[in-house]
């Protein structure tokens, strides 16, 4: 275990601290220490903490709301600050203090082993944690302090940023971050916004972002040797861009893109079941829903009720909670049922749901045991990877700190974000050392390091190192997004998520062979397996995206284009710079006609 000790030492001897640090090792009594990250108490004086496990000692001290950990022993070392940015104080909300305190643990738990190894040659690391959510205040008065607390940081002269925790709050700091080239690693907010780097261009991430179960989802796909997709995609920002990034990998995965069709995108009244009988009716089997939590549910209520979850049919879905799926559909039979046998009705109901259950034309309820019973498999993210080494390796230190200094430490097993934040830490002390090394004047360059002289040379792409957390290897794409992520597959059995798998560190694992719908584990035959009409259609199609489709892609109703005698058009799918884009087979043929209607100068709506 681990031991600790607190006592007044005055801020400004911290060379006579380190020539007696042994004796105090030997003489001070150790006992519980107050509350680290967490505490309000301006002390001005220096408290001594010894963590035995890493055998580092640490100094404390706190002023005007800011703590500044530094080790005890830095003779002959240069200082390297690193601001901590994350709402140490905000108790209204149990998920975001679980959150913020394991994070800073293990931050400070990263450090040790910084310091005490040398893995930044000639230099040791300083947190200054400031809160971001200093006192409870809501509206226009916690962005102001959350702003504030920004700047202060800024003023103490860190040269990288930790935090912060929600999306909304990282963005405001890391437009300041990126304004003073100053490196900032998230290890929670996954919102896409932030990938934006004409923004954020400083920024980066340890956590995957949403966009990543793409891959997820394109490796089960692989796996299981189906060649050719649909994807039915929510008309939201996020069904957009994973729309767009399912597009794009599939062909590096050898897997067409038979149709896709958005959903949801008129709003709550949108016809759902007219989205989903667009998709079906392209031929695709294989149907990757491209949408999350509600929108997710709808889609798949959508699909039972009209007969499309079956034996011919594989759904692929991120994030869906089966008890949300199971009182979807209570609420659609209930609405069906209030019905008293009458007709469908022109419903003003804005729950898409019991909007489709007072329009559908079939009133028979949903068997909801039966109907979920294989063949619809769910993705969720994990932190939690046992038997994978690096994760591993941390749970055991991790599980040997004391947690009255490392709050939610000293068990085996993760609260949160613990790993995501380390390896922020390391990530940034990977790229810090790496500088050192192939610098021709190291002493020099770690000068302009310390003093924040190094400019763009902190950007993003110097932490794409070779580093391997305990999440898996850190690899950042150009907009600073983790290249690889973690998930769990489950396969609805009889209702409930059953696991059947994970993805490691991007790669595969089946527990258990997947069940289908009708309780086979034969692997789905694709009906367009071999189909050299659908996949050519869909590489021609996959192409055109490939070189139109790098923006968000915008649709723009109404898009006018001209019919032809005796072919049915579907409705054209519309991109920021092309305003119409329309594949359709001529009757009878193998070839698919292409119609584009350009307007270049055209802004997204």
């Amino acid at each position: 275990m681990l031991s600790s000790q607190h006592s007044h030492v005055p801020y400004d001897t911290r060379s006579a601290a380190n020539a007696t640090l042994a004796a105090a090792n030997n003489t001070i009594d150790f006992i519980s220490p107050p509350a680290i990250d967490d505490n309000r108490a301006d002390t001005n004086a220096q408290h001594i903490y010894h963590d035995s496990a890493n055998n580092f000692t640490f100094t404390l001290t706190r002023r005007n709301g800011t703590a500044y950990i530094s080790p005890l022993e830095t003779t002959g070392r240069t200082e390297l600050k690193v601001g901590v940015l994350l709402p140490f104080h905000q108790n209204d909300n149990d998920w975001t203090k679980i959150i913020t305190l394991s994070g800073a643990s293990a931050i400070r738990m990263a450090v040790a082993e910084i310091n005490t190894r040398n893995l930044i040659p000639g230099a040791y690391i300083t947190l200054i944690e400031q809160d971001s959510y200093p006192k409870e205040v809501q509206g226009q008065a916690a962005i102001t302090q959350a702003v504030y607390s920004a700047v202060s940081l800024m003023h103490e002269g860190v040269i990288a940023v930790i935090g912060d925790i929600t999306s909304s709050w990282t963005a405001l700091s890391a437009l300041m971050t990126s304004t003073l080239q100053i490196p900032q690693c998230s290890f929670s907010a996954i919102a896409t916004s932030l990938s934006d780097k004409t923004e954020y261009s400083y920024f980066f991430r340890t956590i995957p972002t949403d966009l990543i179960f793409t891959d997820a989802m394109l490796t089960f796909v692989a796996n299981q040797g189906w060649p050719t997709i649909g994807i039915l995609f929510s008309g939201d920002t996020f069904g957009k861009q994973l729309s767009k990034d399912i597009i794009m990998k599939a062909r590096t995965y050898n897997i067409a893109v038979k149709g896709y069709q958005p959903f949801l995108d008129h709003g709550p009244k949108s016809n759902v079941k007219r989205s989903i009988d667009t998709l079906m009716a392209t031929g695709a089997r294989i149907i990757l829903v491209a949408a999350t939590d509600d929108a997710a549910v709808a889609a798949l209520v959508t699909a039972a009720h009209n007969g499309y979850i079956n034996k011919d049919t594989v759904w692929l879905a991120i994030r869906t909670d089966t008890d949300a799926l199971l009182q979807a559909v209570i609420s659609f039979n209930h609405a069906l049922s209030l019905r008293n046998n009458t007709g469908p009705t022109n419903s003003t109901a804005v729950d898409p749901i019991v909007r489709m259950a007072e329009m559908t034309q079939d009133t028979t309820p949903i068997q909801y045991n039966s109907t979920f019973s294989g063949g619809v498999f769910i993705f969720d993210s994990v932190v939690n990877l046992p038997g994978y080494a690096p994760f591993d390796q941390f749970l055991q230190r991790w599980a040997s700190l004391d947690p009255s200094i490392y709050p939610y430490g000293g068990q085996r097993n993760i609260s949160g974000n613990e790993g995501y934040a380390y390896s922020c830490m390391m990530t940034l002390a990977q790229g810090f050392g790496n500088i050192l090394r192939d610098a021709t004047n190291a002493s020099h360059t770690l000068n302009h390091m310390a003093y924040r002289q190094l400019g763009a040379e902190l950007n993003p792409s110097v932490f794409n190192t070779t580093y391997v957390g305990p999440g898996g290897p850190i690899i950042l794409d150009q907009n600073g997004d983790l290249t690889i992520g973690s998930y769990q597959i489950s396969n609805v059995q009889n209702g409930i998520g059953v696991p059947i798998g994970n993805i490691v560190a991007g790669e595969l694992h089946l527990t258990s062979p997947p069940i289908y719908y009708d309780g086979s584990t034969h692997v789905r035959t694709d009906p367009n397996r071999g189909s050299s009409k659908n996949v050519f259609e869909s590489r021609v199609f996959d192409s055109l995206v490939y070189h139109f489709g790098h923006s968000l892609w915008y649709r723009n109703p109404p898009c006018s284009h001209q019919s032809m005698p005796g072919i049915a058009i579907p409705e054209p799918q519309c991109f920021q710079g092309v305003k119409c884009v329309v594949l359709y087979p001529r009757t009878g043929g193998l070839h698919p006609v292409l119609y584009l209607s350009l307007r270049l100068h055209r802004r997204p709506v």
